[in-house]
């Protein structure tokens, strides 16, 4: 179902907006890359060339150690939960938010996942993707302390303890995903073909879909409840997700172009100065490859959405979530037929009340979008009415 324009009267709703900044983040604050294997690493080294300049080796050095831990660990799990995670089953099929980058999917997946019946990764489960099931009792609060309080790009809490997105999963575990492109900024995008699937290649493929199932499945054994999971880059693999796992339910969220654009320029430079092995790209190359995913994802999306089963799919308006979030989670549990909306909603209002006073970040330059990203969301605003 598409959603409806937004009434004149929800703009005035909204969070109050606050001025953007990268949030300091402590040079000994746990990176992307130091729940990796060893081996994965090193592959991800090697395909950005090994161009680490030396004011980025400060970053490096601590993975000499991590890297062959996480490996240790992640064999020790494998040989004590391995067969206990293959055999698990997913049966209930998982819910998916999607949607663009900075459409507002992290503030709907926390949402969802305050849902007693419902289950979501944590950042530490993403982080430590490879060894989580052995490790989640005791390591979150051994980081605990070394972890941001907030997240780089915004003020949205952070914590080993906070849903995140199972695609750092993927990264985490060497699957190909355009997450890679954060440890190597300033070099070409690399899964591009990841998002839609168009053009990957059969042992890629295949990769990508035994380390997402082996994550969600060690997921199910450690929960025991229905997944929820979110990641931008699922948008246009909704149906590679279908094929997995039989009966999935998506909520897809959409939102103003022009602040998407403005937001995700500021989110993939603030990720780049913290996570990545290189300085960040120029503009003019983050400002392309915006463009270019979102293209891509999108491409995807609309190829998939023609073939979805019935009640699969339910479509939220950011504006709206925002200014009536308990409204439209209702309507997003009637339409996906999830049960428990009554039960769930308790906890619906106290995660409310804890937001109550988030601010979002405000754009100086919001409105103004390159002309590729204008010719690629054509059709996006035309659909969504954000003409």
């Amino acid at each position: 179902m598409t959603p409806s324009a937004p009434p004149d009267a929800d703009a005035g709703r909204l969070p109050q907006a606050a001025p953007p900044h990268t949030n300091p983040y402590p040079w000994y604050a746990p990176r992307f890359w130091h729940g990796m294997r060893l081996g994965d690493w090193l592959r991800l080294m090697a395909a950005g060339g090994f161009r680490v300049p030396p004011s980025r080796w400060g970053l490096v050095g601590p993975l000499l150690a991590t890297a062959p831990a996480n490996s240790v660990l992640s064999l020790l799990q494998k040989i004590i939960y391995g067969r206990r995670i293959a055999a698990t089953q997913l049966t209930e099929a998982p819910v998916f938010v999607i949607g663009h980058f900075r459409s507002g999917t992290t503030f709907l997946y926390e949402l969802l996942a305050r849902d007693p019946a419902l289950a979501a990764p944590t950042a530490y489960d993403c982080f430590a993707a490879s060894h989580f099931v052995l490790t989640r009792r005791f390591f979150p609060r051994l980081l605990a302390g070394l972890a941001p309080k907030v997240r780089p790009m915004d003020r949205m809490a952070f914590g080993f303890d906070r849903p995140q997105e199972d695609e750092f999963a993927l990264l985490a575990t060497g699957a190909p995903t355009i997450y890679r492109r954060l440890a190597f900024p300033q070099q070409a995008t690399p899964d591009l073909a990841t998002l839609d699937g168009e053009g990957l290649s059969d042992a890629a493929a295949r990769t990508w879909r035994q380390r997402l199932l082996h994550f969600l499945q060690a997921q199910k054994l450690v929960h025991g409840r229905r997944l929820v999971v979110k990641s931008p880059p699922h948008t246009g693999r909704m149906r590679q997700l279908l094929e997995l796992f039989a009966g999935a339910r998506f909520v897809h969220i959409v939102r103003d172009p022009a602040a998407m654009f403005a937001s995700a320029q500021h989110a993939w430079r603030s990720l780049e100065l913290t996570q990545g092995f290189q300085p960040p790209c120029d503009e003019e190359q983050r400002d392309a490859m915006i463009a270019e995913v979102f293209a891509r994802m999108y491409r995807g999306f609309r190829r998939d959405r023609q073939s979805m089963p019935a009640g699969s799919l339910c479509e939220v308006r950011y504006e709206h979530l925002v200014a009536n979030p308990l409204a439209e989670l209702a309507r997003i549990y009637d339409e996906l037929k999830l049960p428990g909306f009554e039960h769930a909603q308790p906890k619906f209002n106290t995660y409310l009340s804890d937001v109550g006073a988030y601010q979002p970040n405000a754009f100086a330059d919001d409105g103004e979008v390159t002309p590729a990203f204008r010719e690629a969301t054509a059709w996006y605003r035309s659909e969504y009415g954000y003409d």
